[in-house]
């Protein structure tokens, strides 16, 4: 090859380069950071792992427990105000009945209630005059309102 002036000297072409070429060498802080990012995917599900098992599941295992038999609790309680509650409304219902007020009015004063055998009061609602004969506690009866309304007497 010839050579020119504007062309640095290159070596013979018959000649091969006899020492081997040496690798490439990062600096070592340059190769932790590499290795350091190749595994940060694996470190995050560890620590996910670890936060889940120790610090995440176990507390929320116990609070679900805890919730569990709070829930029951609840549930009795709720049911049994429920059946109060339906208790007290069909007391109101029976107490906006106009036949049962009528039979109270009558019970207080003192008047027998009519048996369907003895007829309807009379055209005004009143009650064509029956006088009773006994009182509640001579009958058997304890309350004389729960006679009348069907119910405990609330």
């Amino acid at each position: 090859m010839k050579t020119t002036e504007h062309m640095p000297e290159s070596a013979p072409e018959d000649e091969t380069p006899t020492t081997p070429t040496a690798p490439i060498v990062r600096p070592p802080l340059r190769e932790l950071g590499s290795r350091l990012l190749y595994w940060v995917p694996v470190f995050a599900a560890l620590v996910l792992f670890a936060q889940i098992a120790f610090l995440g599941l176990r507390p929320a295992m116990r609070e679900a427990s805890r919730l569990a038999s709070a829930s029951d609790m609840l549930q009795a309680r709720w049911s049994h105000d429920r059946s109060l509650y339906d208790a007290y409304e069909l007391q109101l219902a029976v107490r906006r009945d106009p036949i049962f007020r009528e039979r109270q009015s009558r019970l207080r004063r003192g008047a027998r209630p009519l048996t369907p055998s003895e007829g309807t009061a009379g055209a005004d609602g009143a009650s064509s005059g029956l006088v009773r004969t006994t009182t509640p506690v001579d009958a058997g009866l304890s309350n004389p309102m729960s006679a009348a309304a069907g119910t405990s007497g609330f």
